[in-house]
């Protein structure tokens, strides 16, 4: 894996958003091998460095002016000739993307409302609901388009939550998040829209402080002083579980609203920056969020009366968690790391929706015709052989998808006892012959070992099976030994964990 340098800044003044989004990146880079520095800024808070340094990265800051060619020059000169360079925020423009692109470095450029004249990155990433091609006319040729909310970046402690769905009953707890500076003291408003709910001892308030957030002791007084049902929470660490047992939120509409709608929280928004606005405003086109608009504007009253609101209305609950679903699966890094490797396929986990497909693709007549036990595997036999697989811990399927979402095949691992997995795969036959499997073998294979302690991975291939024989190969398994399966001799391949 080449090295990723990563230009974001983070302060009082601008959030922490920038930097956030550009970790989640980085932590799937660095699972999978490659390194990670961050080239910003001296503001940048001396916790979100140290968090920074603590997650394996290095940390370079330097005094320029954010986006001058000097900030420009020594983020060029930092980048290692096989880097990948990653820009994220509003003060890079065109001049700045040539730059180093003039370095012969490729780029990955993160945007959310187009506002730069021309794009000479490679890859322009928008994980905006309003994201769409108009932005991008003054681009060159070779940039590609990332846009909307299937790429849209999770850090690590989301990606367990993946497929997770949100029961819809009870409203009896609030989660109050504003960013992790909150110049503006939105959450004081906030608080005193609670009291002016005089809510009962039934529903409860979390308000999450950032630890950018100059306001704590103030926050405190005032919650004591009016004995409110209010618990402040600073430097969470599990904040996907904290979402996940909250019944409504009311957020800030930053990068934060897409954690929640993988969690699926009814919203409540309120816009507390300026480059949120389009972003909410079209959150709520979708009805999957809440919109109060500009936090100056709104009054602390209308806050309380929509919490109520939402409190009471079951059906609009149930709205927003349906909507939410349907925008942000999680998968977004995935995608994006897919892009910039030029890896044909991503994987994700096998859900209850994938039967029928696995199925199919496991009596396909080639399938059947290489496999040890050829017989057409019945309906019934194959419902009750899946469902275990779901419920066991010692076995992994994955659904590979081509960059248009189209499932192309499956890989299969079932561990023995020896700490081994053993691997099934299969191809789409409209899809065979393009190479596939060898990049199922290690995509999936580079998983197993990303995630479990497996020792080895091995498949077991018949003898006149050139083309799975020629897939392993090229995914640098190695001819183990032969074996007898069902009185049908086999190659064995392997691969180790290095």
């Amino acid at each position: 894996m080449p090295s990723l340098v990563i230009r974001a800044d983070a302060s009082a003044s601008i959030g922490t958003g920038h930097v956030l989004r550009c970790l989640a990146l980085a932590q799937a880079w660095r699972d999978r091998g490659g390194s990670v520095t961050f080239f910003t800024h001296t503001a940048i808070p001396a916790s979100m460095e140290q968090r920074l340094r603590d997650e394996g990265m290095q940390v370079v800051r330097h005094e320029f002016a954010p986006g001058s060619t000097e900030d420009g020059a020594v983020l060029c000169t930092l980048a290692e000739k096989n880097s990948v360079v990653v820009v994220d925020g509003y003060v890079f423009g065109a001049d700045y993307q040539r730059q180093i692109k003039n370095a012969g470095l490729p780029l990955l450029f993160l945007d959310d409302n187009g506002h730069v004249d021309h794009y000479h990155a490679d890859w322009v990433l928008n994980q905006n609901v309003h994201a769409q091609e108009s932005l991008y006319t003054n681009r060159e040729a070779y940039t590609r388009l990332l846009l909307g909310t299937r790429y849209v970046l999770l850090r690590r402690e989301f990606w367990r939550w993946r497929g997770w769905k949100r029961h819809t009953t009870t409203s009896n707890h609030l989660l109050i998040t504003m960013g992790g500076s909150d110049s503006d003291n939105v959450t004081y408003k906030a608080i005193r829209a609670i009291r002016d709910l005089q809510l009962q001892t039934s529903m409860t308030v979390t308000a999450v402080i950032g630890n950018g957030n100059p306001h704590l002791n103030m926050l405190r007084t005032y919650v004591h002083a009016h004995r409110l049902p209010v618990e402040f929470l600073f430097g969470v660490t599990d904040m996907p579980a904290l979402m996940a047992k909250s019944d409504m939120a009311l957020s800030a509409g930053g990068s934060t609203l897409w954690e929640l709608a993988l969690l699926q929280v009814p919203t409540i928004a309120v816009v507390t920056a300026d480059n949120q606005k389009d972003g909410v405003e079209t959150l709520e086109a979708a009805q999957a969020v809440v919109s109060l608009g500009w936090h100056e504007s709104v009054e602390q009253e209308t806050i309380a009366r929509q919490i109520e609101h939402l409190r009471q209305d079951f059906q609009q609950r149930a709205s927003l968690v349906d909507a939410a679903r349907a925008l942000v699966d999680g998968e977004g890094v995935e995608r994006v790391i897919a892009q910039i490797r030029g890896c044909p396929i991503r994987l994700r986990s096998v859900t209850e929706a994938d039967s029928k497909l696995v199925w199919e693709w496991a009596n396909d007549p080639t399938a059947r015709q290489y496999a040890f036990n050829p017989a057409p595997i019945p309906w019934e036999n194959h419902v009750r052989w899946f469902e275990k697989q779901l419920a066991s811990d010692t076995a992994f399927i994955f659904i590979a998808f081509d960059a248009d979402e189209n499932p192309v095949g499956q890989i299969r691992f079932e561990f023995d006892e020896s700490k081994r997995a053993k691997i099934s795969y299969s191809i789409d036959p409209e899809r065979r012959g393009a190479g596939l499997g060898t990049w199922l073998l290690q995509e999936g294979t580079d998983r197993l070992f990303r995630s479990t302690s497996a020792a080895a991975a091995y498949g077991l291939v018949m003898n006149e099976n050139i083309a799975s024989r020629r897939a392993f190969e090229k995914a640098n398994f190695m001819l183990a030994a032969g074996e007898f399966v069902n009185e049908t001799n086999s190659l064995c391949y392997q691969r180790l964990r290095e």
